[in-house]
C-alpha cells in the first residue's frame, strides 16, 4: 500500500536575533562590514550567461525527462502527483499564522504550509514526466496562491509582525525557500504557464526576496535588520548558508541582469567566511548531524549552482575547509549510516547531502551516498506503509541530467575506523570491530561546552548504540516552540543537563555558558581498549565540588562499555547520576543493574551497577517532551550526603545475544 507525503519537516529554526547572539558558541568582535567591490562584481558578470536560466533540464528539453518518466521512479512521481489532484489545497488562514504570537506554537501553520510546496513540486515534477497537460490547471491555480500568500515567512521568524504587516521586507529561512520553489516551478515549466502566472510570480520574489537583499549589498550596516545573518559576527550557522543558497539560486533563475546576479553571488562569497567558522577546524558541526544537512546541504547546493553559472571560475568550495566538513558527514556516524545525537540535530546524515559533495570529491563515497535516490525516495511511516517523497526542482537539477556522478563505489568509507576524535569540538566516537552479521556495540562521548551552537547543557553526554540504535543515552531534542529559542530555553529537562546522562552536582544542573566546560584529562587506545578521561568539574556552578571525573571505557575484547563518575567534595553534599533512555527498562530483583530493550527490535543490554560512597536508590522518571516520546531517567542517587562517592555502569550485550 502507497500513499503520498506531502509534509517535509519544515527546518526552520531561530526566531529572532537577540536569540541567535544568545545562542552562539562564542563571542566575536563585530566585523567591519564591507561591500563587494564593483570590480569583482564586473569580473562575475563575465562569466554568467546573458539570460538566466535554472540548473536542469526545462520541460521542453524531453531527451531527459522522457527517460526519467519511463522509469519506475518517475513513474511513482507521477502516481504521487495524481492521488494529490482531488485534495484541496490548504488554507493558510491569517488567524493561523498568528497563534504563534497568541501562543508559541509553530506546527498548526508551518504544517500546511509545507504541504503546499511539497504539493505544487510534486505536481510540477509530474508534469515535466508525463507532459501532457493532467497537472496544469491545479499547478497553475497552486502557483498563484502561493504568490499572492500574504506572507512568505514563517511565523516563528516573524515575532514582531512585521512581515506579516509589510512594514519590512526580511529574509529568512522559510520565505527564501519558498521564493526558491516558485522560482524553479515557473522556471521549468514556463512554456506551459499562462505568461501572467510567470510575470505575477517574478514581481513578487523582486520584491519579496531580490530587493531587500540588494539593500543588504547597498548599505548593509543599515539592513542588519532585513538580513542579520549575512555578514555579522552572529552569522556562524545555518542561517547563513540556507539564505543565501536559496536567494543566490532563485537570482539566478528571476534576475535577468548578468551585473545584478554578479552582485548577488559576489555578496555570498562574501559571507560563506562567516559560516565555514560554525564548524570546529576539525570539521566538527555542534548544531547536531540534521543541521550539518540542511546547512552544510545548502552550502554545497549553492557552491554547485554558482560553479554551475560560472563556467567553475567561482568556487565557493575552495577553501580546505570544507572539504573537512564534508568529511564529517562521514567520520560522525558511529555506524555507516547513523549520525551522532547530540544537540537540536540529532539524525543521521543524508545520502543526498552526501551525494553533492561526491561532484566536488568523487573520492568521498559510502554505499549509502552512491545509491541516493534521485527522483523518489521512499520511507516506512509508524504503521509500516510505504511513504513515496517526490524530489524538488532545485535538488534534481544539481543531481541530475547526466550531473551526479552514478553509483560507482566500491566500500570507500564504509570501512569505518575503530575511532574517530574530533579534538576541538572534544568528540570520540568509538566503533565496535565490524564483522557482517555481528551484533555492534559503539559509543559516542563529549565533552565541550555549554554554549554550543543549538546548544543543550550536555558536558559529559553520551551515547551508546547497538547495531546502529541508541539504547541510552542523549535524549536528542524536543518539537520546537516560541520557547526553545527564548530566554525560558533551559526550563526544559530536555535541553537542560537533567535529562542528559550526566550527574546532577550538589542538587544543581549544569549551567549555560562558554565557562560551564570539559577539560580532557587522557584519551588513548591500546589492544582493542579506548579510554576517554574527562574533568567535569568546571561544568558546574557549584563551590562544593573539589572534583568530577568522567572515565568512558570501551573494551571491544569483552563487549563492554562503562562510564565511570568519580566525585570528592568540599563539603558533603547531595549526587546523582544518571542514564537516560527510550527503552524498556527491565530492573534486577537484587537492585545490582537493569536491562534496557529495544521494543521494536527486541535487542538488549545488560547493566550493571558498581558504587561506593555510601547507601543509594534507583530514582526514576519519565521527561514529559510534547510532540516526542518521553524519555525515562533513571538515576542513581544517594540517600545522604556525602565527601566521596564513585559510580560505575557497565553496558554489555544481554546474555541471550553473546
Amino acid at each position: 500500500m502507497k500513499k503520498t507525503a506531502f509534509a517535509f519537516v519544515c527546518k526552520s529554526f531561530m526566531a529572532a536575533l537577540p536569540v541567535m547572539m544568545a545562542m552562539s558558541a562564542f563571542a566575536l568582535p563585530p566585523r567591519i562590514i564591507t561591500q563587494p567591490s564593483a570590480e569583482r562584481i564586473k569580473e562575475i558578470s563575465r562569466y554568467l550567461p546573458k539570460t538566466p536560466r535554472p540548473d536542469g533540464a526545462v520541460i521542453t528539453e524531453r531527451e531527459y525527462w522522457d527517460k526519467y518518466a519511463a522509469t519506475e521512479d518517475g513513474k511513482a512521481a507521477i502516481a504521487a502527483a495524481a492521488d494529490l489532484l482531488n485534495k484541496k489545497i490548504d488554507e493558510l488562514p491569517d488567524s493561523l499564522y498568528l497563534e504563534y504570537t497568541r501562543n508559541g506554537n509553530r506546527i498548526n501553520y508551518q504544517t500546511p504550509y509545507s504541504r503546499r510546496q511539497t504539493m505544487m513540486m510534486t505536481l510540477a515534477m509530474a508534469e515535466c514526466l508525463e507532459n501532457k497537460g493532467r497537472f496544469l490547471p491545479k499547478l497553475e491555480e497552486l502557483i498563484l496562491r502561493n504568490a499572492n500568500q500574504r506572507c512568505w515567512m514563517l511565523p516563528a521568524h516573524d515575532d514582531r509582525l512585521t512581515g506579516f504587516n509589510r512594514k519590512m521586507m526580511h529574509i529568512e529561512l522559510g520565505n527564501s525557500r519558498y521564493a526558491l520553489m516558485l522560482a524553479y516551478a515557473v522556471a521549468y515549466l514556463e512554456p506551459r504557464l499562462k505568461p501572467d502566472t510567470v510575470k505575477k510570480v517574478k514581481e513578487e520574489i523582486i520584491k519579496r526576496i531580490i530587493n531587500p537583499y540588494l539593500e543588504l549589498v547597498d548599505d548593509p550596516v543599515a539592513s542588519r535588520a532585513k538580513c542579520w545573518w549575512h555578514f555579522w559576527y552572529d552569522a556562524r550557522n545555518n542561517w547563513n548558508s540556507v539564505c543565501n543558497c536559496n536567494v543566490v539560486r532563485t537570482a539566478l533563475v528571476v534576475v535577468d541582469d548578468p551585473l545584478v546576479r554578479a552582485k548577488i553571488i559576489a555578496a555570498a562569497e562574501m559571507a560563506v567566511p562567516y559560516a565555514l567558522e560554525g564548524y570546529s577546524n576539525d570539521g566538527y558541526c555542534s548544531e547536531g548531524i540534521r543541521y550539518w544537512n540542511y546547512g552544510y546541504g545548502h552550502h554545497l547546493a549553492l557552491a554547485l549552482s554558482v560553479r554551475n553559472a560560472t563556467g567553475g571560475k567561482v568556487n565557493f568550495c575552495a577553501d580546505p575547509k570544507t572539504r573537512k566538513i564534508m568529511e564529517y558527514g562521514f567520520t560522525c556516524q558511529p555506524e555507516p549510516g547513523v549520525g551522532l545525537n547530540f544537540a537540536d540535530g540529532a539524525g543521521d546524515p543524508s545520502a543526498e547531502v552526501q551525494a553533492l559533495g561526491r561532484q566536488f570529491w568523487p573520492e568521498l563515497v559510502q554505499k549509502q551516498s552512491a545509491q541516493a535516490p534521485l527522483l523518489v525516495s521512499r520511507t516506512l511511516d509508524y504503521n509500516h506503509t510505504e511513504i513515496i517523497h517526490v524530489a524538488a526542482f532545485p535538488t534534481l537539477g544539481l543531481r541530475g541530467f547526466d550531473k551526479d556522478l552514478g553509483p560507482k563505489y566500491e566500500k570507500g568509507l564504509d570501512e569505518l575506523p575503530q575511532s574517530t576524535w574530533f579534538r576541538n569540538a572534544q568528540v570520540l566516537i568509538s566503533r565496535a570491530t565490524y564483522d557482517e552479521g555481528q551484533v555492534r556495540l559503539s559509543l559516542a562521548a563529549k565533552g565541550g561546552h555549554n554554549n554550543e551552537l543549538h546548544n543543550h547543557n550536555d558536558v559529559g553526554s553520551y551515547n551508546i548504540y547497538l547495531n546502529g540504535k541508541i539504547m541510552t543515552g542523549d535524549p536528542q531534542g524536543e518539537t520546537y516552540t516560541r520557547r526553545t529559542f527564548s530566554s525560558q530555553r533551559y526550563e526544559s529537562k530536555v535541553l537542560n543537563s537533567y535529562g542528559h546522562p550526566v550527574p546532577r552536582v550538589d542538587g544543581e544542573l549544569q549551567p549555560r555558558g562558554r565557562q560551564f566546560a570539559a577539560e580532557i584529562k587522557k584519551i588513548y587506545s591500546k589492544n582493542g581498549v579506548d579510554t576517554f578521561i574527562v574533568d567535569l568539574t568546571k561544568a558546574y556552578a557549584t563551590t562544593n565540588l573539589k572534583s568530577l571525573v568522567r572515565t568512558f571505557i570501551h573494551d571491544r575484547n569483552q563487549g563492554v562499555i562503562s562510564v565511570c563518575d568519580e566525585v570528592e567534595f568540599k563539603t558533603a553534599c547531595e549526587f546523582d547520576s544518571p542514564l537516560i533512555t527510550y527503552s524498556d527498562v527491565v530492573k534486577n530483583a537484587d537492585n545490582t543493574g537493569l536491562k534496557l530493550v529495544d521494543p521494536q527490535n527486541k535487542g538488549a543490554l545488560d547493566v550493571k551497577f558498581e558504587v561506593e560512597g555510601g547507601a543509594w536508590k534507583l530514582d526514576e522518571d519519565i521527561i514529559e517532551n510534547p510532540g516526542r516520546p518521553s524519555p525515562k531517567r533513571i538515576a542513581i542517587k544517594f540517600n545522604d550526603k556525602l565527601l566521596k562517592a564513585k559510580v560505575k555502569m557497565s553496558f554489555s550485550l544481554a546474555s541471550q545475544q553473546k
